[in-house]
């Protein structure tokens, strides 16, 4: 049974706050610990430094919203995120063109003239 790690508060909210500016949704049951220890599986150290969230893999830096938007592209962190929801205005360019494939031009119109 994998040990559960603490989070602290203002991990806990930088995380959630790095996310939003990422424009990533977390799921509403996914705790911070749980994703704070898939990424130190991942070899990643995620910690807060003067009032600001910082993951560095070794001596190395990284671009933290980045970092956290690229996490919704790996299988073993599907579970954390909301992908992709119901709403048209959330959709990305790929998600709309499939919808025009699979229903048409009419009812991608139909579908717009709601937004």
């Amino acid at each position: 049974m994998p040990a559960t790690i603490a989070v602290s508060a203002s991990l806990d909210s930088a995380l959630r706050k790095g996310f939003s500016e990422a424009s990533v949704r977390v799921r509403p049951d996914t705790q911070m610990s749980a994703i704070v220890a898939a990424l130190e599986n991942m070899g990643l150290t995620v910690a807060i430094q003067d009032g600001t969230l910082v993951m560095s893999q070794g001596s190395t830096t990284m671009h933290t919203t980045l970092a956290l938007r690229s996490l919704t592209t790996k299988p073993e962190f599907k579970d954390f995120f909301v992908l992709e929801t119901s709403d048209p205005k959330t959709w990305t360019n790929e998600r709309k063109m499939a919808f025009i494939r699979e229903n048409g031009q009419d009812a991608w119109e139909s579908c717009a003239a709601l937004l």
